[in-house]
């Protein structure tokens, strides 16, 4: 499914005045009735997991690991 919206996303040219943009994603998933059971913490757990692919680099996705997400918690 990411590679599939990478494509469609960094495939389509994007033309500006200022020159040509370069684009890419990343992206965050998580799981219903796995990781969570309400919609509200389905969004934070699927930012939380894009914000990981982030830090990672940019330019890729990230799956919700509960453990990694708690883990933040106790080393604060």
């Amino acid at each position: 499914l990411y590679h599939k919206f990478e494509q469609y996303v960094t495939d389509a040219p994007i033309f500006t005045a200022a020159g040509d943009l370069a684009v890419s994603c990343s992206v965050g998933f998580a799981v219903y009735n796995r990781d969570t059971v309400n919609l509200f913490e389905l969004i934070e757990y699927a930012d939380w997991a894009m914000y990981q692919a982030k830090r990672a680099g940019k330019h890729g996705y990230r799956v919700f690991d509960k453990g990694l997400y708690e883990a933040r918690f106790s080393e604060t």
